[in-house]
């Protein structure tokens, strides 16, 4: 190549070798790609920023969702509330108006209280006074009546008292039986004990009234009855008179007792059949040809009977309220007893006239528990 023609031309080949002797450009560029670096990571960190911001944009959104819903549902409550505080305040306003009403009334009924205590007042003092006069007045007629009842008891003996006893049943209980005769007779004796001083009657109704209340069981003793008691055949000699007859039904019957039951009534040596019949209860009548032994009488009516039981009672016998019950329920639960008796009192003194009795071996009976106390502890 000749000179001419060579691309360079002297200078410039001598600045080029110029260039060729300048420093190593290697330092420069790791400190460029530290500074690359160095912005990469500061890009990433804006851009983690970034991200945080609109996580933290997108929670706030949210919240501000969630607090207008809560601002609407507390606008809705308000008005929900300022609506029912007018119904209440109209309510009250209407109470209000109530109690003025109520209050102009009791105005008025204090006035007409007033009134009517004042008229009470006077009613009172009125009562007082007729109350003052009726006290005289009746001391006057119980005087009158002590004076009345004295005089006429000089006039009653035994033989009057039973006609004014049997006219007066007449009068006032003509269809009734015997039975309501005697509660007749003896509502005159609790009444009217003066008029009927001089009727033994009398003296006979108080000591059996004594002798009830004292032997009488207590009304709930705890008795329970079987269901499945069978009949009892109540078998009355009537050896005495007619009257002590009647008032043996008569106790028999008032109360009445709860077990299943018969009356068959042996006439022995008494009148033919008389009318008998204390209703609801029918009792049967035997009348014999002629005049039997007692124990011939208690057998005659024993084939009479229906009943498994058999209760042989004196007819001149004043009974207790659940006589029957005790005695049938005792030999219910005793099968393999042959016989079971009653307390037995003596009606004028009290005391025990038998308490069961001792069977000998010779056939002797001891009645046992006879002149002791009705309440001695071994009875």
């Amino acid at each position: 190549m000749s000179k001419k023609n060579h691309p360079f031309p002297a200078v410039h080949q001598k600045k080029a070798a110029v260039n060729l002797q300048q420093p190593d450009p290697a330092p420069a560029r790791e400190q460029a790609d530290r500074e690359l670096a160095e912005l990469r990571r500061n890009n990433q960190d804006l851009q983690h920023c970034v991200q945080d911001l609109k996580a933290q944009h997108h929670l706030e959104q949210a919240a501000h969702i969630v607090a207008d819903r809560e601002i609407n549902r507390i606008i809705n409550d308000f008005s929900t509330l300022e609506n029912r505080y007018r119904e209440l305040q109209q309510h009250n306003n209407a109470l209000l108006e109530r109690v003025q009403e109520l209050e102009l009334q009791l105005r008025n009924d204090q006035r007409e209280n007033l009134a009517a205590n004042r008229e009470i007042a006077r009613i009172t003092q009125d009562f007082a006074t007729l109350e003052k006069d009726s006290r005289a007045l009746q001391q006057e007629l119980q005087e009158y009546q002590r004076h009345f009842i004295c005089r006429l008891s000089r006039l009653i003996t035994a033989q009057t008292a039973t006609r004014l006893f049997g006219s007066l049943a007449t009068r006032f209980i003509p269809d009734a039986g015997s039975s309501a005769k005697i509660r007749f007779r003896h509502w005159c004796y609790r009444h009217l004990p003066a008029l009927f001083a001089n009727d033994p009657g009398l003296r006979q109704y108080q000591t059996f009234r004594k002798r009830r209340r004292t032997c009488s069981l207590e009304k709930k003793s705890g008795l329970v009855l079987p269901d499945d008691l069978p009949l009892t055949s109540i078998i009355i000699v009537a050896d005495t008179t007619e009257a002590d007859l009647q008032y043996c039904l008569h106790t028999l019957l008032d109360p009445a007792p709860a077990v299943p039951f018969e009356i068959v009534v042996v006439r022995n040596g008494q009148p033919g059949p008389s009318r008998m019949q204390e209703r609801p209860y029918t009792i049967r009548e035997i009348c014999p040809e002629q005049p039997l032994s007692a124990t011939a009488a208690r057998n005659l009516g024993a084939e009479q009977a229906q009943g498994e039981y058999l209760v042989f009672l004196a007819s001149d016998a004043l009974l207790l309220p659940g006589w029957l019950d005790e005695l049938a329920t005792a030999l219910y639960h005793h099968a393999d007893a042959g016989m079971i008796g009653a307390q037995l009192v003596d009606f004028e003194t009290g005391e025990i006239a038998e308490n069961g009795s001792l069977i000998c071996r010779n056939g002797w009976i001891v009645p046992l528990g006879r002149g002791e106390e009705l309440l001695h502890p071994d009875f």
